[in-house]
């Protein structure tokens, strides 16, 4: 069955209505901080011995949730505040935690450097999070049906 023509021009103006730029600058400034934090002690725990995906395995659960609370409060702080967001976030954040582990492993055992490897998954799961954070666990009040 083919999707009406009139479909796809609403759902893309709907997502671009729900793009926000502030959120993108806010949310940049807060994975900046939150990652680069976060890397140096990933660095850390490398340089004491840990492989890459080892440091992340510990390193993440404590990011996401210094992560949710800024970007909760700070970077979509016009979605409003809604019980389903914490859930949202940890079932997302749970998925992207196994992703990010995986595909670090995985790197690794290619033979990419355990720094380049959290590097990229870092790099790779910012932009895939933004995305789902922007359109589905704090989506603009305004457009939120």
């Amino acid at each position: 069955m083919a999707i009406p023509q009139t479909v796809l021009p609403t759902r893309l103006a709907t997502l671009l209505r729900n793009f926000s730029l502030k959120s993108a600058c806010r949310y940049a400034v807060v994975g900046l901080l939150q990652n680069g934090i976060s890397y140096c002690f990933l660095l850390l725990l490398i340089s004491f011995g840990w492989l890459a995906w080892q440091a992340i395995l510990v390193l993440t659960p404590i990011a996401m949730i210094v992560s949710y609370l800024a970007n909760r409060s700070w970077t979509f702080e016009g979605s409003g505040k809604n019980p389903r967001q914490f859930i949202k976030y940890v079932a997302t954040y749970a998925v992207s935690y196994l992703g990010a582990v995986s595909l670090t492993w995985a790197q690794e055992a290619a033979g990419v450097s355990s720094w380049a490897a959290a590097l990229i998954t870092t790099v790779t799961a910012a932009f895939a999070l933004f995305l789902v954070l922007n359109f589905w666990i704090f989506p603009n009040r305004l457009t939120e049906r």
